[in-house]
């Protein structure tokens, strides 16, 4: 979607976010060996929810890390949300009404995910509900995050 363009292969912006116990913290996405999928969710949105235990599936197989931001108003539906769909031991933060999300990242449509490499750089936007356990998907993961020894981040991928 154009609307992301801006933000492909380079590191997504930092945001300021909140823990599920309201803590307020810095989020700057992971860099480490494994490309991370973050998504945005809602607890009053159909497909976010579908979505869940398939996310769940994912950072289970260790192959990527998962970060989850819900953008409901009050953080109580939230924690209600991860007990009833078994997802307690996926990675959550908070953002009430999605302010950080759609202000930084041209989050407006749910649910969306954005797919990082190893470095932090935005590779992919996926927008809608996925199956995100699916070898093909894993596949398409590793294929999109693929990076060069010797690139740095600052460095444009070839499209």
């Amino acid at each position: 979607p154009k609307e992301f363009e801006k933000l492909l292969n380079k590191p997504l912006p930092d945001l300021q976010l909140r823990t599920l116990e309201s803590d307020a913290i810095p989020f700057i996405p992971l860099t480490n060996s494994k490309p991370t999928v973050i998504n945005i969710w809602a607890t009053w949105c159909p497909p976010c929810l579908k979505e869940l235990p398939s996310l769940k599936a994912l950072y289970h197989t260790g192959e990527v890390n998962v970060v989850t931001i819900a953008i409901d108003r009050d953080v109580t539906p939230i924690r209600a949300q991860i007990r009833s769909t078994g997802t307690l031991d996926l990675p959550v933060l908070w953002d009430s009404l999605g302010k950080e999300v759609r202000k930084h990242w041209a989050a407006n449509t749910l649910p969306v995910s954005y797919v990082l490499d190893s470095k932090g750089n935005l590779r992919a936007v996926e927008v809608g509900e996925r199956v995100w356990e699916h070898p093909q998907m894993i596949s398409k993961i590793k294929k999109l995050t693929k990076v060069k020894a010797d690139e740095g981040t600052d460095k444009e991928v070839a499209k």
